[in-house]
């Protein structure tokens, strides 16, 4: 008796564990009901074919309820909840709302990048919204198919956003040898100009004044006795210095003559558990 006893509890015990462990790797759960039981089939094998190709977890969950979560929230704690793999991406799709979440993990989050996310929600709409959900969670686990393997071959699926073009640096004319001849030429002449006119003025308010033949007046005691002394300004000179031209080059960036950039890579955030996760929201 207690032998047996001892065997249906080893039993229980493995029984437990493979439960636990299916539970853990099924990686479809349509809470929804948007999927007939061949559909959810065909998709598991689909989902699971793909996960042990990539060696990360691809799962799709539907739901109607969040639960008074956010959509991020709930697929970030549906993912770390079921004990998935440390790599891996997971599509939750909302059929009350019409809305759905990718969120990655791990690799995942390299794979799928922001502007990757955006592809994976452009190529997997139509299907959802004709209602054909079975085929849209197939082209979802190709899609990460595809990401993944770039991602591992260095070219993730990712957009080139150009850095912002700088403001043009104003160009200065080049002075030649000539313009500085003719500037300083018209200067000369607005100068002698001015000084004509200047000396006309003076000559004209000296109309009372007579010409003394003899300068022995204006000595006393061997000594020059001036009158009166005025300073007057008559010239002025403008220094002309050429300037160099500016000659910018190219600079670096793309090859094929692109300017520069940054690719847009992935926006990440903490979930509750403090676990890093990537992701992002879609309408249908």
């Amino acid at each position: 008796m207690k032998k047996l006893l001892a065997i249906l509890t080893v039993l229980a015990i493995t029984l437990s564990i493979s439960l636990t462990a299916f539970a853990a790797y099924e990686r479809i759960d349509d809470k929804a009901g948007l999927l007939t039981e061949e559909e959810a089939a065909e998709v598991s094998a689909k989902l699971d074919e793909v996960s042990q190709k990539l060696g990360a977890d691809v799962v799709v969950v539907t739901i109607n309820d969040l639960e008074g979560k956010t959509e991020e929230e709930y697929a970030d704690d549906y993912y770390e909840s079921k004990l998935y793999a440390s790599d891996g991406v997971l599509l939750l799709i909302n059929a009350e709302t019409g809305s759905g979440w990718i969120s990655t993990q791990g690799e995942g989050t390299q794979a799928f990048t922001d502007y990757g996310i955006q592809q994976c929600a452009d190529r997997i709409r139509p299907s959802l919204q004709s209602k054909d959900y079975a085929g849209a969670f197939s082209e979802f686990a190709d899609v990460a198919s595809e990401y993944f393997e770039k991602e591992r071959a260095g070219n993730p699926v990712d957009q080139w956003i150009p850095d912002p073009e700088p403001e043009p640096t104003p160009i200065e004319e080049r002075v030649t040898f000539g313009d500085v001849l003719i500037t300083i030429l018209i200067a000369f002449v607005i100068a002698f100009l001015i000084s004509l006119i200047i000396t006309a003025i003076m000559k004209s308010q000296m109309k009372s004044v007579i010409a003394e033949q003899n300068a022995d007046r204006y000595v006393e005691g061997n000594r020059i006795n001036i009158t009166g002394s005025r300073d007057r300004f008559l010239y002025h000179t403008v220094q002309v210095i050429p300037l160099q031209r500016n000659n910018p080059q190219g600079g670096g960036g793309r090859p094929g003559g692109m300017g520069g950039g940054h690719m847009g890579g992935t926006t990440t955030h903490t979930s509750h558990s403090g676990t890093t996760h990537g992701g992002g929201g879609f309408s249908f």
